[in-house]
């Protein structure tokens, strides 16, 4: 689902929706409601214990009443469950709540659907709508494969997921209608009596409501929907549905390139085959179908979009889809097996793809091509930098295998340790050192001890935040406190910055900050001045700050030589620089166990978006 703004939804048929706030199933929070439809309704919602944020779906108690419509609901679960692909919109989760409602938990996806993207821009030069279309067809090949038919791909099911400031990556989602040919479930379309699918994407064998429907209904769809998508128009324009599924199992087919001329007669090969009307005709496996599309050169299809507004738009797609990471394949794992081989392994790689290296949007990453740059010329090979907006995609990214290496503040890190998705491999070290402290802070003026905090409002970096928020609750606890039920209320600010000004404002009482200690006790750095009127309640021990990581399936020897060579400080140099860095150094992962303690023991609260801070 969409994290963008989107208009408010229309009023459930089945009772109320979730306010903002409510925590439901005793893990989600409610963020606000995305959208409202036929098989309950969705919202954007909060894994307390995670700190991720997630599209949850109910099923109420009064559509979940209905038998066939919870089978329906679980059967999308199960069988979307079974798909593990990086065009496929992930199942996180799934069950009921106290009242007997059925909820199924997504990714939260940040874009926007084909559907809504062609009614923005109008219709998709042929090169980027393969582009997105070939993945989605990879995704399908593999639901074929473990026996699952999706029964409903049309541009509304494919989300345009923006993963990073820089790409965007097509998913497949929405699997309501799928049957499992393996396991007989239902084939039937309709449900209750009601048509169950969208008809002007559907087979002749779905129209007809036959019985022997296999992956080929998947093929038909996936050429209507580039149909659609390349000319802007269907191939199929009954004015009723009932017009409209005569229309599909008599009128003739005319080719794309009647309505669009430059369109390659491989193109209207491929869509008039992948459309015929007896299955048999079709191609026999979606895999073959991807290939034909693939093998199709789009250098000379068609004319640009001739509005400018609509030319930009389209090209910033095209190179957003170009720019995201390709499929698993070659990968370094299997490439570099020794120490002699990783250099000759890697410019080899190189010639295919960069190496790609995760960073997440902040103040303190400069701009992309300088960070780029940088990287290749510390380690002598191509290197691309995706940036990403926050630290769970950045972390989801480590774990899906988009990228080999990860730039992480140490909450980051220790979620991501915690799933064995990523090793460390070197921290950064800022201002002479590499292990910071976190500082309790409270407004002079307001509170002279810690027993005073009782009552208090707290003001606090973000919840990936080590010395903005972790660590300071953690001191709490360890004094005795408990930061939810001792706190007057406590907020997210975003930054450092924002809550020593809260504090000398007075519109909080206590927060926290970063800063380094030495061995004696006294400050060596603090980003707080005397005059600031702040008071110092609680230090806690040091922990490390920025971290470089590897993916965890990496190959030691390509882990080795990274850490050379981004430990030799010439050749390091552009990096320390891009990162404001005096020293890269090799990391000690129990250096964090402090750390990790408090997150475990940091309980579920009253927990904020994770901000884009990059906080330490």
């Amino acid at each position: 689902m969409s994290d963008r703004p989107s208009p408010r939804p229309a009023a459930p048929r089945d009772g109320p929706t979730l306010p903002a706030g409510t925590v439901f199933a005793g893990t989600y929070e409610v963020v606000r409601l995305i959208a409202v439809g036929g098989m309950g309704q969705v919202y954007e919602a909060r894994n307390r214990w995670t700190q991720r944020h997630v599209a949850l779906k109910v099923l109420p108690t009064g559509i979940a009443g209905d038998d066939a419509s919870r089978r329906r609901f679980a059967r999308e679960a199960r069988l979307s469950a079974r798909l593990v692909h990086r065009h496929v919109v992930r199942i996180l989760d799934m069950g009921t709540d106290a009242a007997g409602s059925l909820f199924m938990v997504h990714e939260l996806v940040q874009g926007e659907t084909l559907e809504a993207c062609q009614r923005r821009q109008g219709r998709l030069e042929l090169r980027t709508a393969l582009r997105i279309f070939v993945p989605i067809m990879d995704a399908l090949a593999l639901a074929h494969d473990h026996g699952i038919v999706h029964r409903d791909v049309k541009p509304a099911n494919i989300l345009l997921a923006q993963k990073a400031d820089d790409y965007i990556v097509p998913l497949l989602t929405d699997f309501g209608l799928a049957i499992s040919v393996k396991d007989g479930s239902d084939s039937r379309i309709t449900l209750a009596g009601t048509l169950v699918g969208t008809p002007k994407y559907m087979s002749p064998e779905l129209v007809q409501a036959r019985p022997d429907v296999d992956a080929r209904t998947d093929v038909w769809s996936v050429a209507v929907s580039l149909y659609e998508v390349v000319t802007g128009q269907l191939p199929f324009r009954g004015r009723s549905a009932l017009e409209l599924m005569l229309d599909i199992l008599r009128q003739p087919v005319e080719p794309p390139s009647s309505l669009l001329p430059r369109l390659p007669a491989e193109f209207d090969a491929a869509i008039l085959r992948a459309l015929s009307r007896k299955p048999a005709d079709r191609f026999a496996t979606m895999r073959e179908f991807r290939q034909v599309l693939k093998a199709i050169d789009t250098s000379r299809s068609e004319p640009p979009v001739a509005n400018l507004r609509a030319q930009d738009e389209a090209r910033r797609l095209d190179r957003a889809l170009a720019a995201a990471p390709a499929l698993q394949g070659d990968s370094i794992r299997d490439t570099i097996g020794s120490s002699a081989a990783v250099l000759p392994a890697l410019h080899a790689m190189a010639k295919k793809r960069p190496l790609r290296i995760g960073v997440v949007q902040v103040r303190s990453v400069p701009p992309g091509a300088a960070i780029d740059d940088a990287f290749t010329m510390a380690l002598g090979f191509r290197c691309d930098v995706l940036r990403y907006f926050t630290h769970a995609e950045l972390v989801d990214a480590i774990v899906d295998g988009d990228v080999e290496f990860a730039c992480l503040p140490p909450v980051a890190f220790a979620r991501a340790r915690q799933t064995g998705a990523a090793r460390l491999l070197m921290v950064i070290e800022r201002d002479g050192s590499a292990m910071y402290s976190s500082a309790l802070l409270a407004r002079a003026s307001a509170v002279s001890r810690l027993a005073d905090i009782r009552g208090r409002r707290a003001a606090w970096v973000d919840p990936w935040s080590a010395a903005g928020y972790m660590v300071p609750r953690w001191m709490l606890r360890a004094a005795g406190f408990s930061p939810d039920a001792d706190l007057g209320s406590q907020g997210f600010l975003g930054s450092y910055e924002a809550v020593r000004e809260a504090l000398r404002a007075g519109t909080a009482d206590v927060g926290a900050s970063y800063c380094t200690v030495a061995a004696a006790g006294s400050f060596l750095h603090k980003p707080w001045s005397d005059e600031d009127g702040l008071r110092v309640l609680a230090v806690s021990e040091p922990f490390p700050g920025d971290t470089i990581c590897a993916r965890g399936d990496l190959s030691q020897e390509l882990e080795k030589f990274v850490v050379s060579a981004l430990g030799n400080p010439s050749k390091a140099a552009p990096v320390l620089q891009a990162f404001g860095a005096t020293r890269l150094l090799p990391g000690d992962p129990s250096a964090y166990r402090m750390l990790e303690k408090a997150m475990a023991a940091d309980a579920p609260g009253s927990i904020q978006p994770d901000s884009h801070s990059g906080e330490r």
